[in-house]
């Protein structure tokens, strides 16, 4: 017997033990059920449930897969632990399930069987998320291994653009998770309520971020805060800023890719300025300011914005020679500076390579400067690029 698979492929938060390449294009192939889960078929990788989990903001864990054709339903088994001790937690004959059952500080560990009442179909691979205390905001665990940092590709004739970001290096990194999301205003203003620290009222030109329409949605991500704004916010979620070395491989998703399509400097934002404001010529994303976190894709390890929206404080030192000197192995900055790095681009840029390198000092703050927090994996599930 043979059955037709349609899906549409989403991009994967972090699966343990396989990476798998996501489109955004719709596919219709035939296939011999058991072929879905061959790995070497070329369309599914042995993999057709596609299983991607984040947290809810009304709470709990939604689950959603791929449809899975001429099966009786899907199980559900979760883990607190990598390898062992997954439970079935329930069963369901749609595309997706909410565990309502989480709760903070915790890694869960995700598994789906699809079945029939003749057999159980192999597993898909482990996905797992984690639920921090106080901000309660989702996290991708980024795995141990190898990356390319930097480039040696773009600017050689331009030493005043991006040479800060060569030479191109191979660093290796334990594995960490990184927020899935951007710090949003309605994250921050809870920290602020509870800690009394003070709002990011930044002025800049006519706009104040803190209380301008365009700027301080509950969704939209926090602007206007320094690096010291952004290490407090961080330390009172039990986390810490990411270095330079993890937000690029985070950003990177486990690929070589320069950007993303996200909210850049776009007509838009041209348009509702009157005309001439550099941007992205025949882009549009839809939004004249900051998006709703993950208003876009995620890239593969399932991060989102990394691309654009905001850029985002880093932890280290600025160096603009650091590259040619870096450590290979869990590269943390220089011992001292000036002025610390943030990267990324955001919603007012038009120059979105990935690699660029940007630093200001640690009292400096931005409408288009953010951050999101990251944790060491300790114990945690890993895997490596090689």
């Amino acid at each position: 017997m043979r059955v037709t698979l349609s899906w549409l492929a989403i991009l994967v938060i972090t699966a343990v033990g396989s990476v798998f390449s996501a489109c955004d294009r719709e596919q219709s192939e035939e296939f011999a059920l058991e072929e879905l889960f061959d790995p070497n078929n070329p369309d599914t990788h042995g993999d057709p449930y596609n299983l991607r989990v984040k947290m809810q903001t009304e709470g709990g864990v939604l689950l959603q897969f791929s449809h899975i054709p001429e099966v009786d339903g899907i199980a559900i088994y979760r883990s607190t632990t990598e390898n062992s001790g997954f439970e079935k937690i329930g069963t369901v004959t749609v595309t997706k399930y909410i565990d309502e059952q989480v709760q903070s500080d915790v890694v869960y560990y995700y598994q789906l069987r699809a079945y029939t009442a003749e057999e159980e179909f192999p597993a898909s691979p482990t996905v797992s998320i984690y639920i921090t205390p106080n901000d309660d905001a989702p996290m991708v665990l980024i795995p141990a291994g190898e990356f390319q940092m930097g480039t040696d590709a773009w600017w050689r004739d331009q030493p005043w653009r991006g040479s800060d970001a060569t030479p191109a290096h191979m660093v290796y990194l334990d594995a960490f998770y990184i927020d899935e999301h951007e710090v949003t205003n309605a994250q921050y203003r809870r920290f602020v309520e509870s800690t009394g620290h003070d709002v990011p009222e930044k002025e800049e030109g006519l706009i104040h971020a803190w209380s301008d329409e365009n700027f301080n949605g509950d969704d939209q991500p926090v602007v206007g805060i320094t690096w010291e704004d952004a290490v407090a916010y961080c330390k009172w979620t039990g986390k810490r800023l990411p270095t330079e070395a993890e937000w690029e491989k985070a950003a990177r998703g486990g690929a070589e890719v320069a950007y993303r399509a996200e909210n850049f400097a776009d007509e838009t934002l041209d348009e509702a300025w009157g005309g001439g404001i550099q941007h992205v010529k025949n882009y549009n994303d839809g939004y004249v300011y900051t998006a709703p976190v993950g208003s876009f894709l995620p890239n593969d390890y399932g991060v989102y914005d990394m691309s654009g929206n905001v850029q985002e404080w880093c932890s280290d030192w600025y160096s603009e020679s650091y590259y040619s000197n870096s450590p290979t192995y869990n590269p943390k900055g220089p011992d001292s500076g000036d002025s610390r790095v943030y990267r990324g681009a955001a919603w007012s840029d038009y120059d979105i390579v990935l690699v660029n390198r940007y630093h200001g000092r640690s009292t400096y703050s931005s409408i288009s400067l953010g951050l999101r927090c990251a944790k060491h994996a300790i114990g945690a599930a890993t895997r490596s690029l090689q």
